[in-house]
Parts: C-alpha cells; structure tokens; sequence
C-alpha cells in the first residue's frame, strides 16, 4: 500500500476497529497525525502493527495510545517519533526498530512503556548505530512478564549486555527463547566469570523453559548456557539446536554441555539438531 488518502474532513474514529494493520506503507508529510487520531480515536482496538510504515518529510513525536489494545507489533528500520502512551491491556509486544540502537533514541524509556506484558518479543541482534551499548539499565521491572523471545546474538558486547539487562528485570520469567541471528563471528569474550558479573540475585529464579535456535557453539553461547544451567533452580528444558553454518563438532560441545552442572535436578539438556529457517 502507497500514499494512503488524508482523513476526510470531520474524522471521529472507527468505533468498531479491532486490527489495524499497516504493512510497507509510504505515509505523506504530517501521516504521524493520522496514525495518531486513528489509533486515538478507536476504543475497540485490540490489535496494531506497524510494519515498514515510512513517514515522508519532518515528523514530530506523536504518542500511541490505546485503552483496549491488547497485542502491539512495530517493525521499521528508523524511528519516526512513536511513544507509548496509556495501554492499560497491553499483553504482548514485538519490537524491531534499528534506530533505537544508539542515535538520540531513549530505547530503555521506550522499552519501560511496555512493563506490564506478559510476552515480548524483541530484536537486539542490530549493530549500534554509533557503538554504544544498547541495553545496560531499565528504569523498570517487568514483574509480569513470562515469555521472552529474542533474536540476538553472544558475539558482540551490545547485544549481550541488552540479554542480561532483559534477564535481570524480568523476576517472573518462565520461558526464554533465543534466536541467533548474525551469529557466525565471535569479536568479543564473554566468559563466564564476565558473564556471571551481570547476573543479579533472583535472576532465572523462576526460569522453567530455555530455548535456543541457530547457535554456532561460541565460547560466549557455551558459557551462557553453562550460567542457565547453573542458576536456574526451576529450569525443566534447555533445547538446542545448531546453524547450518556451524563449523564446530556438535559431539565435542554437546559431552561439554553434560558436564556442566545443574541447579535442578529435573532440568534436561534436549538437542534439537540443525536448526530450520527462522
């Protein structure tokens, strides 16, 4: 969809919209406006995506509020003045945005608007855009939250600071899913002594459910695996599969892996093979 029309004189909202859906559409000068009252302005809505929506021009910062949305999906590679505003019901969210990766963005703040969920699904795996880390602290706890799912790497410092920080403010996490993406080159170590110094007391204090996609067995990933096992009282099933790219031996990792001791006696280290496409 293109140049979607202006709203027609007089526009009181859509009472009974409960999906709206923009999917690589090309918004004129001042489309944040529209977006805004639409959104504003629809009392049953219950579903939002925004999916390559470009915004032509200079735009402001506009705020997104809702008081019955309940599912909330922005994916775009800029950040075109988006904020949350009041979304009382908000229940699952998904983020990819590339430039809330340093810039001006305040992606924490961002992030904080969406404390209440219960799921969230969020991308870490982009470069900075001007190298600075991504995620180090939040202004929040995300008490409850149960279902995390990144698409992230363990090779860069950015993106594996933006996991613990995730881990460390979500106290009631359940289950954990990980996709590696731009996963191929490790150019930093995080070992496990690094990697035990982002951990807090309580973090994966309820942690049931571990799940990772597309992993490499990069010293980084083993030794995060190594901290899961160790740490999650709770945990029932770490499940693992490799990239097809991966060059290192699955035998050698995986008599590693079983060495590695563990917090609870149920948990089960369950390899999954070579990963599909995801």
């Amino acid at each position: 969809m293109r140049h979607p029309a202006p709203l027609p004189p007089g526009f009181h909202g859509l009472r009974e919209l409960r999906n709206f859906t923009l999917i690589n559409v090309q918004l004129q000068k001042k489309g944040d406006y529209q977006l805004e009252k639409i959104i504003a302005t629809s009392p049953a809505l219950e579903e939002l995506t925004l999916w390559d929506v470009n915004i032509r021009g200079r735009f402001k910062e506009w705020v997104i509020q809702a008081s019955n949305l309940r599912f909330l999906k922005i994916c775009s590679a800029c950040d075109y003045g988006w904020n949350l505003g009041d979304l009382p019901r908000l229940d699952y969210a998904v983020i990819d945005v590339w430039d809330y990766l340093g810039g001006d963005c305040d992606f924490s703040k961002f992030i904080s608007s969406l404390a209440s969920v219960t799921e969230l699904c969020i991308y870490t795996c982009h470069p900075p855009s001007n190298g600075a880390n991504m995620l180090e602290e939040l202004p929040c706890t995300f008490v409850n939250l149960k279902n995390l799912t990144l698409y992230t790497h363990f090779c860069e410092l950015p993106s594996i600071l933006s996991t613990f920080c995730l881990l460390r403010n979500a106290p009631n996490l359940e289950r954990l899913k990980i996709l590696i993406y731009y996963g191929e080159e490790q150019k930093f170590e995080a070992n496990r002594e690094f990697q035990d110094a982002q951990c807090t007391d309580g973090m994966c204090a309820n942690l049931q459910f571990v799940k990772m996609t597309g992993i490499h067995w990069h010293s980084n990933e083993m030794s995060f695996m190594e901290l899961i096992l160790s740490k999650a009282r709770l945990l029932r099933t770490l499940s693992i599969s490799y990239d097809e790219e991966c060059a290192t031996s699955n035998e050698g990792a995986l008599k590693k892996l079983q060495k590695y001791k563990k917090a609870s006696t149920h948990a089960k280290v369950i390899f999954k093979g070579k990963a599909g496409s995801y």
